[in-house]
């Protein structure tokens, strides 16, 4: 939300510099509000991403707890989720409850349920993750949640020429805010692993890239991308703590405007601090922040 109101000050700003004369007001202010609406397609991509990489790292830690007879069990024994597991159905039901459940430094309500055909580190392998009324803490500081609706499927596709490789498809996905605005997403990705890390759980390090499309909370359609050759770099540790990505480009275009990218910046390598700064860059104009 701060990054959304800094890039609209900054909008105003040079909007108001731009036109001087008293009968321009008004269209300085549809202007104003188009360009708010156009970084919101970036805001509600970034949204809706983050908080399906995040339910997928819940249902990872819950599915290695299950099928791990060394597991700590970490998300059932030390923090308050209740996990059920039935090795028949294949299926693990993730209650947070209804009062609200700490994880990874941010509070859930709701259920995460998932079946499974294996491990997701097994080749061939499939997740398939849907949500019973789950809620999540909006920021780390908000008091306020969001809800969020959809299916997600993580298939592992093997070792790849690039590493081990997953699929992640998301469909119908569904963010619902506390003032009643909604935002819509799906979603093709592709994940490798390129960084095993040691023999502590999750403290890999992924590259993620792809394509994904959405109606933005202001009813903007936008498409949004991840090349290859610039992908997001996805590190557990940092996610856990931070809930940040460390690396990699994301483009978004809103229908019939220009594109507006996020880069994450440097590449995480091992040793290197958890890094919250990125660039927006919106046409000519490039912003460096701290998220």
């Amino acid at each position: 939300m701060k990054t959304k109101l800094f890039l609209a000050a900054t909008l105003a700003l040079m909007l108001t510099l731009s036109s001087c004369k008293k009968d321009k007001e008004d269209d300085v202010k549809v202007e104003e509000k188009e360009k708010t609406s156009e970084f919101q397609s970036s805001e509600d991509n970034n949204k809706q991403q983050r908080e399906f990489d995040d339910v997928m790292s819940v249902s990872f830690q819950a599915l290695n707890d299950a099928l791990s007879s060394d597991s700590k069990a970490r998300i059932a024994n030390e923090l308050c989720a209740s996990v059920s597991h039935n090795s028949n159905t294949k299926s693990i039901v993730v209650d947070f409850g209804e009062e609200g459940c700490e994880y990874n430094n941010i509070t859930r309500k709701g259920k995460v349920i998932f079946t499974y055909t294996g491990h997701y580190q097994d080749s061939g392998s499939v997740l398939t993750i849907s949500l019973d009324n789950y809620r999540v803490q909006n920021t780390y500081l908000s008091q306020e949640y969001v809800k969020v609706e959809g299916t997600e499927v993580i298939s592992n596709k093997g070792d790849l020429e690039k590493g081990k490789t997953w699929s992640v498809e998301v469909k119908d996905a569904k963010i619902t805010f506390e003032d009643g605005d909604v935002s819509t997403w799906e979603s093709s990705r592709t994940r490798v692993l390129i960084d095993e890390g040691t023999a502590s759980l999750f403290d890999e390090v992924y590259h993620v890239y792809g394509t994904a499309s959405g109606v933005n909370r202001d009813g903007l359609a936008y498409t949004a991308e991840v090349t290859s050759t610039d992908p997001l770099v996805f590190d557990f540790p940092c996610w856990i703590s931070k809930r940040m990505l460390v690396g990699g480009t994301i483009t978004v275009k809103p229908e019939g405007e220009v594109v507006r990218s996020v880069d994450y910046g440097y590449e995480k390598v091992t040793g290197e601090a958890c890094d919250r700064s990125v660039t927006i860059t919106y046409g000519v104009f490039s912003l460096n922040l701290d998220l």
